[in-house]
């Protein structure tokens, strides 16, 4: 189709110069309908393949301006950054963080800031530059050891119960699993969330009253109500300033 490339099998990338982008078009007898600024996939996209995840992420990488302040992008990465200055942890996980962890090396200061990725090529590139990086799961890390696990736009994709049952094993009682989730439907939603419950952890969902993308949510997991509900609040009273 013009003004479109076909990325991989299931995965197309429109021109971003194009100013009527469609919501939706049709192609190899699919449906194809808009995901993450100028991609377009034919499944849900937890069903995507971790090669068509790896074709989307590539490309994104090279069309960082993509994610340029201002952007969804920018704009929820900064509420991730707040979460973590509000939360001040000892130790912080990052799950998926591909080349573009959260913070840079040089915002740690004391803090244990670690990496952990699916892509073997993001953690040797990110230990490259002075991170502590590891594959997920099956990290080098102790039960109980972790302050505060966050995962941005990731939940979208593919997420085991093998995962979560890793995340809830190295959280200590107080810590605290924060990601945002969208696009996932209804059913797909409770299916994760069982999931998160099966793993011993407590859930709460808290819809971004922003509407920053499709059906957005916050998810804040853990096995210590109080800090939950801390973090509930933190992320309600986010959304009251940004709507004075």
């Amino acid at each position: 189709m013009e003004g479109f490339e076909k990325l991989c099998d299931g995965v197309y990338v429109c021109d971003p110069s194009d100013q009527q982008i469609p919501d939706s078009f049709v192609a190899d007898e699919a449906v194809y309908t808009s995901f993450m600024d100028y991609f377009y996939i034919c499944v849900p996209s937890e069903e995507l393949t971790s090669e068509q995840v790896h074709e989307i992420c590539s490309r994104r990488r090279l069309n960082r301006e993509w994610a340029q302040p201002g952007s969804v992008n920018s704009t929820v990465r900064g509420v991730f950054k707040s979460l973590v200055r509000h939360s001040a942890p000892s130790v912080l996980l990052e799950i998926g963080p591909g080349d573009s962890p959260l913070l840079l090396t040089s915002e740690s200061g004391t803090l244990r800031y670690i990496t952990a990725d699916t892509d073997p090529s993001m953690v040797a590139a990110n230990a490259a530059i002075g991170y502590e990086s590891h594959e997920f799961v099956d990290l080098p890390l102790n039960a109980n050891s972790v302050d505060l696990v966050i995962a941005v736009f990731v939940l979208q994709f593919r997420f085991d119960q093998e995962e979560l049952d890793e995340i809830s094993r190295m959280l200590n009682d107080r810590g605290v699993f924060a990601a945002n989730v969208y696009r996932r439907s209804k059913e797909s939603r409770d299916r994760l969330k069982s999931m998160v419950l099966k793993s011993g952890m407590q859930l709460r969902a808290i819809g971004d009253s922003s509407e920053l993308c499709r059906d957005h949510e916050y998810w804040i997991a853990g096995r210590d109500d109080l800090r939950l509900a801390a973090g509930e609040e933190f992320f309600r009273g986010l959304f009251k300033k940004s709507s004075l």
